[in-house]
């Protein structure tokens, strides 16, 4: 980023950030207790077998989950230990998943930070304020988010973080007007969603600067 061709390219001072799952290679074929214990017998599927109550000394098929409530303290994937159970929302099913975050300039729309991290609850703030902190320059910035940034925790001087007022304290310093960001809050989630759809391709095609 700091090639002399590039640098007229990039802002200094405004930006949008976005976060979106990937999804891991290991499958849920692959998640085995974190305890080492075995998981309940199954319940019963065989015709004549009655409903709801598991038949004694059955073993479960690799794979099957049915009456189990999966979650990251009991379940971890034995070939993806760092990848955990997470969903996009509640229309969409659990996946072993990461977390991807880009940082997108404003001038030119062009990605100057992306990064992966594990998919917590936490993910995509914490990400935001590690690359807003690696913003060179200790001037004034503004950043673009929306609503799932807009926590107390987000405090990063010299920041100025531009989203949705929801549980920052009234005439906060952190936040601004993002009447005129959302068409830029929405080009860095189209560069989220696309970083998704290339990272199940396994390609590279997003024009992301800081993988240059």
């Amino acid at each position: 980023m700091g090639a002399p061709e590039v640098k007229p390219l990039l802002s200094d001072d405004h930006f949008s950030v976005d976060g979106t799952l990937l999804q891991a290679l290991a499958s849920h074929a692959s998640l085995k207790r974190i305890d080492g214990e075995e998981d309940p017998p199954p319940p019963p599927t065989g015709p004549g077998e009655g409903f709801g109550a598991p038949k004694e000394g059955k073993k479960r098929a690799k794979g099957d989950f049915r009456g189990i409530k999966l979650s990251n303290e009991t379940h971890r994937s034995s070939t993806d230990p760092e990848a955990l159970l997470a969903r996009k929302s509640n229309a969409h099913p659990a996946q072993l998943s990461y977390r991807g975050h880009v940082l997108m300039d404003n001038h030119h729309d062009l990605i100057v930070d992306c990064r992966v991290t594990q998919a917590t609850g936490t993910g995509e703030r914490d990400a935001a304020q590690e690359m807003a902190a690696d913003l060179a320059g200790a001037h004034q910035k503004t950043i673009g988010a929306d609503k799932n940034y807009d926590t107390k925790s987000m405090a990063a001087p010299p920041v100025t973080w531009a989203m949705p007022s929801r549980s920052m304290p009234a005439g906060g310093s952190r936040r601004c007007s993002v009447g005129s960001s959302r068409r830029l809050l929405r080009r860095s989630r189209h560069s989220a969603d696309c970083a998704s759809s290339n990272w199940a391709a396994r390609t590279k095609s997003v024009p992301c600067l800081a993988c240059m």
